[in-house]
């Protein structure tokens, strides 16, 4: 009985509502939903008309928007904003972000300097990552730029603002590096560490390339292997369907062709061999002899007693 008490204790207790605090002001809205999209239409509406910085941020707003509610209301400004954007647009915002001044180093060595309440590269880094995984659809410079840069900030981390083994990053890339443990930090430098797994790793500028020569790489090489084994691989799958189709045709039509002389109930002995090997043998006379007529009127051979072996179904 006292175990059943604490059971439902502990039953009651887990499934009992969240209690919502007393102070907390109006937590119920009273307000019709579209009355609440209307409020929210209006702030977006004034948000446009003196937008001027952090256009991104309110097209995205305006995304959400008509998500939310399941409309098209923001969709035609929408698509003329991305219609203005511009391949160009985008190579020189990420070339004159990558070398803005207040965001890196003054040494001109391209490494980001993680500032209190300024720019701490998060969202500057999680773009470029975003390009580095649609780079099929950006010219081949702008995704080696974009590697380059991130390898900067990926060497700088390694070589400057951590010490080996302690797996903490401290808040100067360009070293030295501080053992204070910070989440904004660590975030940060985890977002470069995330976004250089992917970067295609180069030999030594040093030291002359091993294996393909200049003007390829190693991945073209297996890129055109893999294509290669995929062509082979598809004709032998061709081919092994069209022998199987052929071979099944075949013994169909042997089969339907593969008549006894002799009744089902005579005594003439068969060999025990596999029917293919059967079909073989009798392939093989027909070919040689002619085709002779089966005699009409023959008086049955004479057997002694001895009991015949012959396959199952024969």
């Amino acid at each position: 009985m006292i175990c059943l008490a604490v059971f439902s204790r502990i039953v009651s207790s887990a499934v009992a509502p969240i209690a919502i605090p007393s102070p907390w002001r109006k937590p119920t809205i009273s307000l019709t939903m579209e009355e609440r999209i209307d409020t929210a239409t209006k702030a977006l509406d004034k948000a446009v008309t003196i937008a001027e910085d952090d256009k991104a941020d309110l097209y995205i707003l305006l995304i959400e928007f008509d998500i939310a509610v399941n409309q098209t209301r923001y969709k035609d400004k929408v698509s003329h904003y991305f219609a203005n954007v511009s391949p160009s647009k985008l190579t020189c915002s990420i070339v004159a972000s990558s070398n803005y001044p207040d965001w890196h180093d003054r040494s001109g060595q391209g490494v980001l300097v993680l500032k209190e309440k300024q720019f701490a590269g998060g969202d500057l880094v999680r773009g470029l990552a975003t390009i580095l995984a649609r780079k099929e659809s950006f010219d081949s410079r702008l995704s080696t730029y974009v590697e380059a840069y991130l390898a900067v900030q990926y060497n700088a981390l390694l070589d400057l603002a951590t010490v080996n083994g302690t797996n903490v990053y401290g808040n100067s890339w360009i070293g030295p590096p501080n053992m204070t443990y910070s989440a904004d930090v660590q975030f940060a430098a985890a977002r470069v560490l995330i976004a250089s797994i992917n970067i295609n790793p180069q030999l030594d500028s040093q030291s002359p390339p091993e294996g393909p020569p200049a003007g390829s790489s190693g991945r073209e090489t297996n890129h055109i292997g893999g294509i290669i084994g995929g062509v082979l691989g598809g004709l032998s799958l061709i081919a092994l369907v069209i022998v199987g189709s052929l071979f099944i045709i075949r013994r169909r039509h042997q089969d339907s062709t593969d008549t006894r002389v002799f009744p089902e109930n005579s005594l003439i002995p068969i060999p025990y061999v596999l029917q293919s090997e059967k079909r073989r043998r009798k392939r093989h006379m027909e070919g040689i002899l002619p085709q002779a007529e089966p005699p009409t009127e023959a008086p049955p051979p004479a057997y002694s007693s001895r009991s015949y072996i012959s396959p199952l179904g024969g």
